[in-house]
């Protein structure tokens, strides 16, 4: 219900509007596989949004129920969003001054190079009790980078503003 009103006060929606349509527990484990969606079972989550996962999702939240540095590493939650600088960090490289070039400290992949491409990644790391709560659409897109050790246990509810029959 606290997640509920939050979503209320915070989006500016009725409270009547807003339902919860499901929640269940996510176990991330390091060395593991993902299992796929739900309770299934793996080590990260590939970007993506919950809305464009089913059409019903319309506020999503994340409930920890361990701490990073404590129970296990990596396993950052990340929103992934346009980079506002991306534009003006472009075309501001001149291709005549080659003297002025850094060699980079470590290279990315291909993938990770186009997937970095124009975007900034805002991280969370989870505390036990912490919640993150959102609007599930494409405003959000976010994944869960891997773990490299332990294991990290949460809960994700999603709400929706249409009605279930």
């Amino acid at each position: 219900e606290r997640v509920r009103r939050t979503i209320a006060y915070e989006y500016g929606v009725p409270l009547k509007t807003i339902l919860p349509l499901q929640a269940y527990s996510r176990k991330y484990v390091a060395g593991s596989t993902q299992q796929g969606g739900g309770g299934g079972e793996g080590d990260f989550v590939t970007l993506h949004t919950d809305e464009a996962t089913h059409a019903g999702y319309h506020y999503s939240c994340v409930l920890y129920l361990s701490t990073h540095g404590k129970e296990f590493e990596g396993g950052d939650f990340v929103f992934n969003d346009p980079d506002p600088n991306f534009e003006k960090k472009s075309s501001s490289v001149d291709d005549d001054e080659d003297d002025d070039y850094d060699e980079p400290e470590t290279y990315l992949s291909l993938e990770d190079e186009i997937r970095r491409a124009g975007r900034r990644f805002t991280p969370f790391h989870p505390t036990r009790g912490a919640a993150v709560i959102f609007s599930s659409g494409w405003e959000n897109m976010h994944e869960v980078e891997r773990i490299t050790e332990g294991t990290r246990y949460c809960v994700p509810a999603f709400f929706t503003t249409s009605p279930v029959p």
